[in-house]
């Protein structure tokens, strides 16, 4: 193989989640080396890690705090 050789590092997912076992259980999924058997990307957003957050909300949000800290000239351009 070309890839390099290295030595995996024996840290344990469950201390990295801080013992949240919805968490531990959705990147447990994801971090599956094999593609035929990880977690895919829409199945991940479906994951109850991900109950009650709605997109819209965040995206909004950050939009707001993004433009209350803008600066306008004279014809509402952004400075």
């Amino acid at each position: 193989s070309s890839f390099p050789k290295f030595k995996m590092q024996k840290t344990q997912l469950r201390q990295i989640v801080d013992n949240d076992e919805v968490a531990y259980d959705l990147l447990k999924r994801l971090l599956i080396c094999d593609p035929t058997i990880r977690m895919a990307a829409r199945y991940a957003l479906e994951h109850s890690y991900f109950a009650g957050y709605d997109p819209k909300k965040t995206v909004s949000s950050i939009t707001n705090a993004k433009t209350n800290h803008m600066q306008y000239d004279e014809n509402n351009n952004v400075i």
